[in-house]
């Protein structure tokens, strides 16, 4: 559950910094421009390190797949 909380948050600011992209006079100022790369770091890196640290300190030994 801590996990859960703690991607919420920086979901928010993700989805925040994306309404200003999705209109098309303020997405052609910011294109190609580092709010667009702060955006995406936004929504994607929650996801990313909140189900690595889950899995990494939540699921046991055991059932973690690995790669070989």
């Amino acid at each position: 559950m801590l996990f859960a909380l703690a991607f919420l948050p920086m979901f928010g600011i993700g989805g925040l910094t994306g309404l200003p992209l999705g209109l098309a006079s303020a997405d052609i100022h910011l294109h190609d421009t580092y709010y667009v790369i702060g955006h995406f770091h936004y929504v994607v890196a929650p996801g990313r390190s909140s189900r690595s640290l889950r899995n990494l300190l939540l699921v046991p030994e055991s059932q973690r797949q690995t790669t070989e």
